[in-house]
């Protein structure tokens, strides 16, 4: 980024090595207002494949419209539900 003729360097913090601390955080919130559960095994799966943080808030919040637009049906698997938002947004390479 330059600024006033100075350049500083933005590095991220996020990487798929510490996704998983990420993705647990992000989870932990909406368990505790949806009072949903998740497979622990599909968050581990699903860290190894997000690359940045923006993707991750992307999948999280597009996860949070479908549970507000299905809140009422008793029939639904978080699990099925979250794994289709995750496929649906990380681009995987052939």
């Amino acid at each position: 980024v330059k600024f006033f003729d100075n350049i500083i360097p933005v590095v991220s913090k996020f990487s798929n090595q510490n996704a998983k601390e990420y993705i647990m955080e992000l989870y932990k919130e909406f368990q505790d207002k949806y009072e949903l559960n998740i497979d622990e095994k599909l968050l581990r799966l699903i860290s190894i494949h997000i690359q940045d943080r923006r993707l991750l808030l992307n999948i999280f919040m597009e996860f949070k419209t479908y549970i507000d637009n299905l809140k009422n049906n008793q029939h639904i698997n978080y699990t099925e539900l979250f794994a289709v938002m995750c496929y649906k947004n990380i681009p995987f390479k052939v």
